[in-house]
């Protein structure tokens, strides 16, 4: 969404991914002693897509969408997601998780992961990708712990 705030939360298919956008070196300034990461079957049932609908959109020409191996769920404004889900909790126990990950190692993870080629620059196209890794390094330097 390129940061506008709307009505879709961005999903990742890859685990790896998935860390670094939890771990995201923006947010060095949060006292949170974990993050988290949301799992949730793309393959639900029928009657459950109905309460959560997964958005996949056409990525042949849009890097950044390839990159992130993006996909989408789409919640009406009055309506939050972990709501849904614990409301719904007996329909999506096997379908939807919640992972709490502890920051302790979360220098080193996302040292790790900026080795496998997944930071910034690499799941932001363009200038905005360079600006954020340029940032995102002087964050980890500067407050990152772990």
């Amino acid at each position: 969404h390129y940061g506008l705030n709307t009505e879709y939360l961005d999903w990742t298919s890859n685990i790896n991914k998935a860390l670094f956008f939890a771990m995201e070196p923006e947010s060095w300034y949060s006292k949170s002693p974990y993050r988290v990461i949301y799992a949730l079957n793309k393959d639900m049932p029928a009657k459950l897509s109905n309460l959560i609908n997964i958005l996949t959109p056409r990525i042949a020409n849009n890097l950044r969408m390839q990159n992130q191996e993006g996909s989408f769920t789409r919640i009406t404004i009055d309506r939050i997601f972990e709501k849904i889900i614990s409301d719904n909790i007996d329909s999506f126990h096997n379908d939807f998780r919640k992972v709490y990950i502890f920051c302790n190692q979360r220098k080193a993870l996302l040292k790790d992961l900026h080795s496998k080629g997944i930071n910034y620059q690499e799941l932001f196209t363009g200038l905005e990708g360079v600006i954020r890794h340029c940032n995102s390094d002087i964050l980890t330097r500067a407050y990152g712990q772990g």
